[in-house]
């Protein structure tokens, strides 16, 4: 089974500070593959 969405992959709670990137990610208007580079 795999972690919920938006949880890293060492399984530790993300960080405010990650939570607000996202939600700032999310608010653009970026497709969901690049998202993901920009997280990595």
């Amino acid at each position: 089974m795999s972690p919920p969405p938006g949880t890293p992959s060492d399984g530790r709670p993300e960080s405010p500070a990650r939570q607000r990137f996202l939600q700032h990610l999310a608010a653009l208007s970026i497709k969901p593959a690049a998202r993901d580079y920009y997280v990595r």
